[in-house]
């Protein structure tokens, strides 16, 4: 463990206290980049029997420990982990739930329903809107189909009214909306007291999970309350996990920022996988609900850690893989994300996070390309500026970009990796992160272990991106065992 951590763990991880993290917090400040703080643990379906709310309660202490160091420091940044602030076996039941409520929303809009996993694309439902007419006949038949209690009429009705008096409207102020209808079906009420209309179409979840969401979402949003407080306050980025748990964390993480993403603050941030086949639709559809209800959308696009997972899992259950064929499909996804987020820039926050200097250059092309033909949504600033980024190993030639300091854009990478992209993106003025895990070796490095088992999957088609890594792994460690050995 002592080779370890000096070494590998050095390089790749902040500090295994947070005294320690202040002092790599202030290396990167002196070239301009500023932090993520990660701490680096994560939880399993498999240890949920083990796992206490005294231990939730603790992780979201460490988070909040977290929160108060980076909040030293100006713009900073905490990521956190739903996973660690509740139990996963939960949320994946919870993740079912939510899942069978877009169903029957689709379903009871006369929208075609696919069998099994497959979701109904966001941005189609989004467009949806439901009649009165249509909800009760579509309730009372279903329950007839299924052979269970009908819901009198006069009781549908009253649900019917309750959700039309919902935020998250439509243009028709008579019929529900695909957000009032999320809004209002939460996992944990769904099948209980004003909503249990539903318990015959969709199984409501036990007691004990409606009880750990109710919880889990109350950490979160303590995290959040204590948080705004500060007079310095970082923003939280919420990580993606697999897509068994992404449903429910992405409800809730949705939640949050409809309470705290108020007044143009962009306090909370969920992350979007580009690896996903539904990603850029989620995108889309989460854009307009942030403009529904008045909110900013903030949010982190990755291409994703989990592909290897996503696909041993959907084989193992007979469900198609929800990853993209190919990883040039998940490059065009992640390009044409960032193109959607700015496009949508004046109504939205954007945490870029990738070592692709290809995607770094097509961001820096639109940005130029958005200064060459102004509209009405560029500050004078952005129309005058001239920022560049030059001598990016794989960027190629000069790329003019809008003032970096008038945009809500932000780079990010990994501590020990792509320190090019890193700096001179810094040195041009932009916003860049390093994503800075940290926490005691034994922890910390299972935590890099996975993360590099779940990525060469996506890494090792790219190639370059695959060697980059590989060659730089190889190359510190060898030079510190060099080192050491010559002494």
């Amino acid at each position: 463990m002592w080779l370890v951590k000096h070494s590998v763990y050095k390089v790749f991880c902040g500090g295994e206290s947070l005294e320690e993290v202040l002092g790599t917090m202030d290396k990167l400040e002196s070239r301009g980049v500023k932090t993520v703080l990660d701490y680096a643990v994560e939880a399993s379906s498999e240890d949920v029997t083990c796992i206490t709310d005294d231990v939730f309660d603790h992780n979201l202490h460490l988070t909040w420990k977290a929160v108060e160091t980076v909040s030293k420091k100006r713009d900073g940044l905490v990521a956190v982990k739903v996973s660690a602030l509740g139990p996963v076996s939960t949320f994946e039941r919870a993740g079912v739930v939510i899942a069978a409520v877009e169903r029957l929303f689709a379903e009871l809009c006369g929208m075609p329903v696919s069998p099994g996993h497959r979701r109904t694309l966001p941005d189609l439902l989004m467009l949806k809107e439901l009649t009165r007419q249509a909800f009760v006949k579509g309730m009372r038949k279903l329950a007839t189909e299924a052979t269970v209690p009908v819901a009198a009429e006069a009781e549908l009705n009253r649900v019917f009214d309750t959700l039309l008096a919902q935020p998250g409207r439509g243009e028709d102020d008579f019929k529900v909306s695909f957000f009032q209808w999320t809004h209002f079906l939460q996992p944990q009420k769904v099948g209980r007291d004003e909503l249990a209309v539903f318990k015959e179409v969709i199984p409501p979840l036990s007691d004990y999970d409606a009880d750990h969401v109710v919880a889990t979402q109350d950490r979160l949003f303590r995290l959040c309350k204590m948080t705004a407080q500060l007079e310095t306050k970082p923003s939280l980025l919420v990580d993606a996990e697999q897509s068994q748990v992404q449903g429910f964390i992405s409800t809730v993480t949705s939640n949050a920022q409809k309470r705290f993403n108020k007044n143009g603050q962009s306090l909370i941030y969920n992350t979007y996988q580009a690896y996903l086949k539904e990603t850029k639709s989620q995108v889309r559809c989460d854009i307009e609900m942030a403009r529904r209800f008045g909110v900013s959308f903030a949010l982190k696009l990755v291409r994703g850690a989990y592909m290897s997972f996503e696909r041993d899992i959907a084989e193992a259950n007979g469900y198609p893989c929800p990853v993209h064929d190919c990883i040039e499909d998940t490059h065009d996804s992640f390009d044409s994300c960032v193109r959607l987020l700015l496009e949508n820039r004046n109504r939205v926050a954007i945490f870029i996070g990738t070592h692709n200097a290809e995607s770094i250059r097509k961001a820096g092309e639109l940005l130029y390309g958005m200064r060459q033909n102004p509209d009405e949504s560029l500050t004078k600033d952005e129309r005058t500026s001239d920022v560049s980024v030059t001598n990016v190993s794989g960027v190629g030639d000069r790329t003019h970009l809008l003032a970096p300091t008038s945009l809500p854009v932000s780079f990010g990478q990994l501590l020990g990796m792509g320190d090019n992209l890193t700096f001179t993106l810094s040195d041009s003025g932009f916003r860049v992160y390093k994503y800075v895990p940290y926490g005691p070796v034994e922890v910390t490095i299972p935590y890099l272990l996975r993360r590099v088992q779940e990525n060469c999957g996506v890494i090792g088609r790219a190639g370059w991106e695959l060697q980059i890594i590989v060659q730089e792994i190889k190359r510190r460690a060898y030079s510190w065992l060099g080192c050491h050995k010559q002494q």
